[in-house]
């Protein structure tokens, strides 16, 4: 019998990189989410007993290490964002990927004092060259699949904003965006071509869950986007198809914009127009209903328990 788990996974993307996706470059490190959203999103996991996956920069680890011990220390888990969150992440050269990948994982495992095992790419993009470059740097997980053809507008996204950078799209990662959503874990080898052995370097893929027969990704931005109705039946369907849940959030979830005094460039962030008690009353519900559901445990948790698809 498949495992009912469910991983909540935080993006934790600073103001100044979320900015930076929408094509601002000007803002300085802001350290909002750290000091207010997380310990925010702590008290909730807290009170709904789940345990989350928080994927951070290496950047700012060691400015907030005490955040990142407390973090383990309270059941959950500290995984890699890249070490800057830069982007187009899939267009990196060799050596600017080996560099993201590796600082990051060594900056977060010193000052979480735990070992750093699961990536996540900014703004999910990645193709089978990095997937590679993942294994290779030393991580046993990778979450920044999104089997749905929504991600290609992320995509598309991240590549307008980014001037003089090619399109990003490897055509190799098209059969995954399209693959089964049941498929809830997937191996991909390092193969003997790119330095790694077939048989032993895999590298275990965590997708974000999506809709069984629409592919609508179930992420916590949905939430914000289209009626709750239409969020529910996206959440049921997934029940009823008796799949793992992998549900992603970032830290600004945790932040009010009025409140907090955000940077008003993000207002048009998703969900930055509600209020700040609306929006952890509902991820306590969100959280409470998944606990009740699902096993909700750290990604890096169910690892030796799963087998490939």
């Amino acid at each position: 019998m498949t495992q009912k788990w469910c991983h909540i996974t935080c993006d934790v993307d600073t103001i100044d990189r979320h900015l930076q996706g929408y094509g601002v470059e000007d803002r300085p490190p802001c350290y909002l989410v750290y000091e207010r959203a997380i310990p925010r999103l702590l008290e909730v996991a807290d009170l709904t007993g789940v345990k989350m996956t928080f994927f951070l920069m290496g950047r700012d680890a060691m400015i907030q290490r005490g955040l990142l011990r407390q973090i383990v220390v309270r059941g959950h888990e500290v995984a890699s964002h890249s070490y800057s969150h830069p982007q187009p992440f899939a267009n990196l050269t060799k050596t600017e990927l080996t560099y993201e990948l590796g600082a990051s994982k060594a900056s977060l495992s010193n000052a979480c004092e735990d070992a750093v095992v699961g990536f996540r790419a900014p703004a999910w993009d990645v193709d089978l060259a990095t997937l590679t470059a993942i294994r290779a740097a030393g991580y046993l997980y990778d979450a920044s699949w999104v089997p749905s053809p929504f991600i290609l507008a992320t995509r598309l996204a991240v590549y307008r904003h980014s001037t003089g950078k090619r399109h990003g799209i490897d055509m190799a990662v098209l059969p995954h965006l399209i693959a089964s959503p049941s498929r809830r874990v997937g191996r991909y080898p390092s193969t003997p071509e790119r330095g790694g052995s077939a048989k032993t370097d895999l590298l275990t893929e965590i997708p974000m869950s999506v809709a069984p027969i629409t592919r609508f990704p179930y992420y916590h931005s949905l939430s914000y986007m289209v009626p709750k109705s239409v969020f529910d039946l996206v959440y049921r369907s997934i029940r009823l198809a008796r799949n793992e849940l992998v549900y992603t959030l970032h830290g600004v979830d945790g932040l009010g914009l009025h409140e907090d005094l955000v940077d008003v460039r993000m207002q048009h962030h998703p969900g930055m127009d509600v209020s700040l008690d609306e929006k952890l009353s509902r991820l306590t519900k969100l959280f409470r209903q998944f606990a009740k559901d699902y096993d909700c445990i750290p990604v890096k948790a169910s690892l030796n328990s799963r087998q490939p698809a």
